[in-house]
């Protein structure tokens, strides 16, 4: 039950599934950036990872209706933690063809913090944000957060329900 092949799997879930990978010892300074956001299968991944800060949580989903995408990742950050969460601009190869990066507004808790293409200050604990290539690296402290952005969906098509994937982590 406790052989290295099952932790080398489990590993694999955080790392690139959740995304969480600690920058430093402790977990005090910690990167977020799921690798499988926009999979054609994967809507929704869950995970928890116990640091010496605390629990750290993370979640996102993509949801599909009507015509649109919503992408929300919600964060739960331990005290005395920083962590830089790597947030999409396009879901897809589709988007990332069509869609300008300028017209992507990503809100925490409602209220705007990327819009037209640049990082709008005056969210508590949302310190910075900075496009990279397709990707937004928002420079976060301890706290709770949802982010959330909706794109349109084009000429994508509507996943059938029963394919959907959720994953739990931890």
């Amino acid at each position: 039950r406790n052989h290295i092949m099952f932790g080398t799997v489990s590993s694999w879930f955080y790392k690139y599934l959740a995304g969480i990978t600690p920058l430093t010892p402790g977990y005090a300074e910690i990167s977020i950036k799921p690798t499988s956001v926009g999979h054609s299968n994967l809507t929704h991944v869950d995970a928890r990872v116990v640091t010496p800060h605390g629990d750290l949580l993370s979640s996102w989903n993509v949801d599909k209706k009507g015509g649109m995408l919503t992408y929300t990742h919600s964060l739960s950050l331990p005290l005395n933690t920083h962590a830089v969460l790597a947030f999409p601009l396009a879901l897809s190869s589709h988007h990332r063809q069509s869609n300008s990066a300028d017209s992507v507004i990503i809100s925490e808790g409602g209220v705007p913090v990327w819009e037209n293409g640049v990082f709008v200050p005056g969210v508590f604990g949302v310190e910075s944000g900075k496009q990279v290539n397709q990707i937004v690296e928002f420079g976060l402290t301890n706290g709770r957060f949802v982010f959330t952005a909706v794109f349109p969906m084009g000429n994508l098509q509507e996943m059938p329900s029963s394919s959907k994937r959720r994953i739990r982590i931890g």
